[in-house]
């Protein structure tokens, strides 16, 4: 194995801990029981989701717009 693939594993392995501590807390302090923060979770990626999606629509549309213009 690599120094670089070992010090990336090492990496994932800090931030994924980080993250589950971090969530663990966030439940703690704001008193969400594990439902209630799935559904928080899942809004979060439904949001983060529309706003992907309406950014590689708009992208598309200009393509589309330049082709047009390029083809006239």
């Amino acid at each position: 194995m690599s120094m670089t693939h070992e010090a990336v594993n090492t990496a994932v392995v800090k931030t994924a801990t980080a993250a589950q501590y971090g969530g663990s807390s966030a439940a703690v302090v704001f008193g969400l029981t594990a439902n209630e923060f799935a559904a928080l979770g899942g809004l979060g990626i439904a949001i983060i989701g529309f706003f992907v999606s309406w950014w590689y629509k708009h992208q598309h549309l200009k393509i589309a717009k330049k082709k047009l213009e390029d083809d006239e």
